[in-house]
Parts: structure tokens; C-alpha cells; sequence
């Protein structure tokens, strides 16, 4: 029963050494499930890949968020568009440019999006508040603040871009006589 089992030095011989001590556990208790064995490496390779998949399941929740909440954004401005016809011809017809009118509702998008993003992140503030409660860990930082402002900005001009186009194209008679 003195029998030495072989140390695993290098990563080649660890499923061998592996495989000895679970016969060597065998021959003791003649038992295979009554011990397991693992490597720490397999261990880290199987919480990385679950890292893996968490991360790509909140990507995939973050992208959904900013599409639903750009598709937010794009109706109020189309929304916006039309009940503001009659007003984009009397500024046409005054003599704006297309390119006023342009930026006119690619600023009230940027305001959209910015005003959104400040309440995300106040509401995010609160969260290490909340996660007191819990054994949950949360760290908070100025990057992650950053990229979340950015992203909201990037969205609203984004989705807005289109119904600000769809009004600097309106033809200022057609607009005045909407309805």
C-alpha cells in the first residue's frame, strides 16, 4: 500500500497523473465515484468559458436595448416631424436651408439621447445602494460612464438621422398646406 504516486510537473502530465491517482484511489476504496479529481486548469478553462458566455449574453442584451431604445428615439422624432410640418415650411419659406433644418432635429435627438443617458446614469448611482442588500459586487467606473454617455449620444444621432433628413427634404408649399 506504499505505493508513490507520479507528480504532475508540466501540463503534458497531468491527465496521466490524473489517471493514476483514480486508480490508485480505486484500488483503495474499489469505489470509482467515491473521489474526484480535477486539475485547476480545466477548472479556469471551464469558469473562462462561462465568463465567455455571460459577457456575450450582456452584449447581446446591451444591443437589444440600444436598437429598442433608437427605435424609441426615431418615432418621437418622427412624431415630432409631423406634428412640426407646418412650422419647418414657414422656416423654409423664410429662407432656412436644408441643413438647418437638418441639424434642428439631429440636436433635439442629441438632446434625446443625452438627457436619457444622464438619467442612466444617476439611476446607475443608485445601484451600489441597492446591491448593499446582496452579496453582489459592483464597481463603478469613469470609463464605464463615459462609454454609456457616448453610446447614448452615438444612438440618438444614429436612429435620428433619418427623420431629421425626411424633414430638411419637406417642400416648404406641401408643408404649409399639411394638415
Amino acid at each position: 500500500m506504499n505505493k508513490r504516486l507520479q507528480i504532475s510537473n508540466d501540463i503534458s502530465s497531468v491527465a496521466p497523473a490524473i489517471t493514476e491517482i483514480n486508480d490508485y484511489i480505486y484500488e483503495i476504496t474499489g469505489n470509482d465515484a467515491a473521489y474526484t479529481v480535477v486539475d485547476t486548469g480545466s477548472t479556469l478553462a471551464s469558469a473562462q468559458g462561462t465568463a465567455n458566455t455571460m459577457s456575450t449574453l450582456l452584449m447581446a442584451v446591451a444591443a437589444i436595448v440600444l436598437i429598442v431604445s433608437g427605435i424609441g428615439i426615431m418615432n418621437v422624432l418622427m412624431i415630432a416631424v409631423k406634428e412640426r410640418t407646418r412650422e419647418i415650411g414657414i422656416l423654409k419659406s423664410i429662407g432656412a436651408s436644408r441643413s438647418v433644418i437638418l441639424w434642428e432635429f439631429l440636436l433635439e435627438a442629441v438632446f434625446i439621447s443625452i438627457t436619457g443617458g444622464i438619467l442612466g446614469v444617476i439611476l446607475s448611482a443608485l445601484v451600489p445602494y441597492l446591491l448593499a442588500y446582496t452579496d453582489i459586487k459592483f464597481v463603478s467606473s469613469i470609463e464605464g460612464v463615459t462609454l454609456g454617455l457616448v453610446f447614448s449620444v452615438a444612438t440618438g444621432i444614429f436612429f435620428g438621422y433619418y427623420p431629421a433628413l425626411k424633414a430638411s427634404k419637406l417642400k416648404p408649399i406641401e408643408a404649409l398646406n399639411y394638415e
